[in-house]
Order: C-alpha cells, then sequence, then structure tokens
C-alpha cells in the first residue's frame, strides 16, 4: 500500500493539483448553474507518433490515405516539444501506434 500511494504522489504536485481542482470546479459550477464553465487544460492526452499504414481497412482514414493532414511520421523533435509541453498537467499520455509495418520508426535520432 505504501509504494501505491509513494508512486502516486508525484502526480500531485502543485500544477497538476491546481489544474484537477480548476477541471472539478468547472464541471460541478456547470452542473449547479446550466450553464458551461470550461477551466483547466486537459489532463489526458492521445499522441499518434505515425499517420502511415499499409493495411487498408475500411473505416481507416489513415489506411485509405484519405486524412487531410499529411500522412508520415511525427518528427522526434516535435515529439519531444508536445511532452514538455504538456508535462506539467498531464496524468495520462496514451500513444496511437498503428499495426502495420510502416509504423516501425527507422531511425532512433
Amino acid at each position: 500500500m505504501l509504494s501505491y500511494i509513494s508512486f502516486l504522489l508525484h502526480l500531485w504536485d502543485g500544477k497538476k493539483f491546481i489544474n484537477a481542482v480548476k477541471i472539478l470546479s468547472s464541471y460541478f459550477l456547470s452542473r449547479l448553474t446550466g450553464r458551461y464553465f470550461v477551466w483547466g487544460r486537459p489532463y489526458t492526452f492521445i499522441i499518434e507518433p505515425t499517420a502511415l499504414c499499409n493495411l487498408r481497412c475500411p473505416q481507416c482514414p489513415v489506411g485509405l490515405q484519405t486524412l487531410s493532414r499529411p500522412q508520415s511520421n511525427m518528427p522526434i523533435d516535435d515529439y519531444r516539444r508536445i511532452i514538455d509541453e504538456i508535462s506539467e498537467y498531464t496524468w495520462v499520455l496514451l500513444l496511437f501506434f498503428r499495426e502495420s509495418r510502416s509504423s516501425i520508426r527507422r531511425s532512433s535520432t
């Protein structure tokens, strides 16, 4: 139990705690007043490091190549910049990978 608590303590630093208070207070105030209040920053992010896929799944715009954005791998500098920007207030980071050969990154830089 103590190891679980010590694991969670780093999640509750000052900025993350203030962000959680903002999010919860805006939620409860919105429920009470019937008006929308949005305070705080998102605490969960999903990053898609690649928009390439060699599969052709009928429901997927990446595989069908119908995306309006460029289809490529995210540059590692952009990836690091995003992580640095959101790390102060983010609790959950999900990486969305596709199950195809093209999602394997050839460069380790």
